[in-house]
């Protein structure tokens, strides 16, 4: 059975998702937000008698309660923070794991093969005139780049780069 297919009591979903917050470190204040949510969206559900979760049930709560598919103009904080917890309810549903922007600011970026001295380089001169974001972007792409050109036998060095005449 596949993580989204399997059936899970909502109070014990919460439990998994909270856990999983607190262990990817988010702040009290996150967890105080989220654990807030989740109460509202197990209450929701003891109300309209549903026992188990399922993305339906989370679509309907986020509709009655935040109008994300209304033309509504709830665009508070508050609203943010009840899509935001069931994303991650839905995404632990699913998948048994919930990403988080946190690890991704503290990966640590590593660059392969002939291109190393390059992107260091290029790094170190783009670090001047762009924002931390915008280099994290770049950074995941030249990994991948990279990473990718470095499993190709034929290219040892930056000169193998070079576009040849035929």
């Amino acid at each position: 059975m596949k993580s989204k297919d399997r059936i899970v009591k909502v109070d014990v979903l919460i439990d998994e998702t909270y856990q999983k917050l607190e262990e990817l470190s988010y702040s009290k204040e996150s967890l105080k937000k989220f654990k807030y949510s989740f109460q509202l969206f197990k209450e929701y559900g003891l109300q309209k008698e549903v026992t188990f979760y399922t993305q339906k049930l989370a679509l309907v709560f986020l509709e009655e309660y935040c109008e994300i598919f209304s033309n509504s103009e709830k665009k508070s904080y508050k609203y943010q923070e009840r899509k935001r917890a069931i994303s991650k309810l839905d995404e632990m549903h699913q998948y048994n794991i919930i990403s988080s922007k946190k690890l991704l600011s503290r990966k640590i970026y590593q660059s392969y093969g002939c291109l190393q001295t390059s992107i260091k380089e290029y790094l170190s001169f783009k670090n001047k005139t762009l924002s931390e974001a915008r280099l994290k972007s770049i950074k995941l792409y030249l990994e991948r780049f990279s990473l990718y050109i470095s499993n190709i036998p034929e290219i040892k060095t930056l000169s193998d780069l070079d576009i040849k005449p035929k």
